[in-house]
């Protein structure tokens, strides 16, 4: 899993799979935050410190304190005065016990925490309960650590304070992490969030993003969304509401949004007859048993010919009632960096699809309007502003069932 930490220094520690953060993002990050001054900043999971660096900068008089639970990283500036560098588990289930940094009233957090998840545990529900996000506890599964993180900063600042913070893909767009969406926004004020680069962090592709928060404070009516650029240049904001946020927060989703205007739409799955289904062969497992399949690795990409030929032998009877892609289908891939630009029609044969395709059947008239939205700027910016995910993306059966096709003239009536 992907777990980034901070360093001016170096890229990546393989040992811990940390992956450290470019002084840019840390200024972008501390940038963003309105405080005039700080007196007290706290960076949890700081690795070798590069979002304490950028505090630094931005606040030469403040007082640091700096927490990692690796004692083999070397913590930049830790020789400065007034810089306190504690090694702690912030995971640990006593860590809300200790009195080592509750002594200390907190004006600022700077935070990029780890990926990955924990055990669900009831000193995490004590946490989330006492910040104001208890509605965002998972139901089912582990413990997200980001989220951990996230509410161990809160806990830490005085009322008023502010921390930026940088969260994988799901906890801005997924739908299960709305509930948390929603406790943020009634419980502390979002000030900004901005959607960073793919490749923010040597050595991944994870899609993240920074979110500045104050403690305690109210959300403005419109909240400003920014995208980063690879030199964390900003866009211009867009503005959305409250309820827009709860819904998701990417600057992606809303410029495809506000910039889809033109032609009357109706999404493809109110269309009579089209049917949308999902492999369910897992493709290394098919292979290894020596069965053919079509996979997402087999679908191609931008600038390819976009027609399959596919093989018109028989399904093998092991395959059974297996989904598959026949001619006059169009198949999608659900899984993957650059889903957007991975589709294609199969002009003959057929073939059983993996897990990680979509097919989608139905009349001719439909099929064809899909195909020319596909291949569209208007269809390609619908697929990257849906797709979901912090590596590789997804794209949920829903937003395929969403996708917006222009109503012709009578063709595609219901």
């Amino acid at each position: 899993m992907l777990n980034p930490s901070n360093t001016p220094t170096r890229t990546r520690s393989r040992a811990l799979e940390q992956y450290f953060t470019r002084p840019e993002i840390g200024d972008l990050l501390v940038g963003q935050m309105t405080l005039a001054e700080a007196g007290h900043v706290v960076e949890l999971g700081a690795g070798e410190g590069s979002l304490l660096a950028a505090a630094r900068r931005r606040w030469q008089a403040a007082r640091l304190t700096s927490v990692d639970i690796d004692h083999t990283l070397r913590v930049a500036d830790q020789a400065i005065g007034g810089h306190k560098h504690l090694v702690m588990n912030v995971l640990s289930p006593t860590f809300a016990r200790s009195r080592r940094l509750d002594l200390i009233e907190f004006d600022a957090a700077v935070c990029n925490p780890p990926y990955q998840v924990a055990e669900l545990a009831d000193p995490y529900r004590s946490l989330l309960k006492k910040v104001g996000l208890h509605a965002a506890l998972p139901r089912e599964g582990g413990m997200p650590v980001d989220l951990v993180f996230l509410a161990h900063n809160l806990r830490l600042l005085r009322h008023g304070g502010q921390m930026g913070i940088i969260v994988p893909d799901g906890t801005v767009t997924g739908e299960r992490s709305r509930p948390l969406r929603e406790a943020l926004l009634a419980s502390h004020a979002l000030h900004s969030v901005i959607e960073l680069p793919s490749r923010a962090f040597p050595g991944t592709d994870a899609k993240t993003f920074i979110l500045t928060l104050e403690k305690g404070g109210s959300s403005p009516d419109r909240i400003p969304l920014y995208s980063a650029d690879q030199y964390a240049s900003l866009s211009e904001p867009l503005y959305v509401s409250a309820d827009e946020a709860a819904c998701r927060m990417d600057h992606r989703f809303y410029a495809w949004q506000r910039s889809a205007g033109g032609p009357a739409v109706r999404a493809l799955g109110e269309f009579a007859g089209v049917e949308i289904i999902r492999g369910r062969w897992n493709a290394t497992e098919a292979r290894h048993a020596g069965l053919p399949i079509l996979h997402s690795t087999d679908i191609p990409g931008a600038g390819q010919n976009r027609d399959l030929l596919l093989s018109r032998a028989g399904i093998r009877r092991i395959y059974g009632d297996a989904p598959r892609a026949r001619a006059g289908d169009i198949v999608l891939t659900r899984v993957g960096r650059h889903l957007e630009e991975r589709f294609a029609r199969v002009g003959a044969g057929e073939s059983v699809i993996s897990d990680c395709l979509y097919v989608v059947r139905g009349p001719a008239a439909a099929m064809a309007q899909l195909w020319r939205s596909l291949n569209s700027a208007h269809g390609h910016a619908y697929l990257a502003a849906n797709a979901r995910g912090v590596c590789a993306r997804v794209l949920n059966r829903s937003s395929l069932i969403e996708f917006p096709l222009p109503i012709c003239t009578g063709s595609l009536r219901r």
